[in-house]
Formats: C-alpha cells, structure tokens, sequence
C-alpha cells in the first residue's frame, strides 16, 4: 500500500523494524531494555508510576530518552532529577507509546 504525507502522519521504509501489536504488556517489553545495546526513545502519554519506571530505568541507565505529554512536567522534573543522566522532554503533542531502539541492535532474544 502506498502512503503519502499529511496530516494523518508521513510515509517512510524501513527494513528491520519489528511492530509488536498486544503480543505482550508494556510492561514486558520495557522490562527487556537491558538486552538492548543502541539509544532507546521512549513516547509515552504519561509517567504514572514514578518508581516502576525508575526500576525499568536502573536495568540500563545509559543512552535512554523519553519524550511525554506536557501534563507530566513536575514528573518529568522528578525522574531527572532521580536519575540526571537520563535525557526526557515534555511535548504537547505526544499521545502514544512507542518504544524505538537504534538500529543494529539485537534484541530479538530478549523479545523486545
């Protein structure tokens, strides 16, 4: 099927993407980050449980960005100051989860 850009969002190729469609819980996946071995962007609606996702951060603190709604700031505030090494944003319009990870990594062990 051919896509085109617009304000539905924007066409691109890729070759060694897995889409993961309720095969498991978030919380699995994110509990798989440790297996992984490029930088890690993490789009998410909201920071609910602010000490969850410390735990999942703890498994691989380096090379981790999060980017959440702008609803989270004083959470957003609270992980980096928990965890300063950690690169996270707030943007007005994010309003989903997606978890992407740098090419060439192999996760497929791990299942992420």
């Amino acid at each position: 099927m051919a896509f085109s850009n617009d304000n539905g969002g924007f066409d691109f190729a890729c070759s060694d993407a897995k889409m993961s469609i309720g095969a498991s819980t978030w919380g699995t996946r994110l509990s798989q980050l440790s297996s992984a071995t490029g930088e890690i962007l993490i789009l998410t609606r909201d920071l609910a449980d602010i000490g969850y996702i410390t735990k999942i951060l703890d498994k691989r603190p380096h090379n981790i960005w999060i980017v959440a709604h702008t609803d989270c700031i004083k959470a957003a505030q609270a992980l980096k100051a928990a965890r300063p090494w950690l690169r996270i944003a707030v943007h007005r319009d994010i309003g989903a989860k997606a978890v992407l990870v740098a090419p060439d990594t192999d996760c497929s062990r791990k299942g992420l």
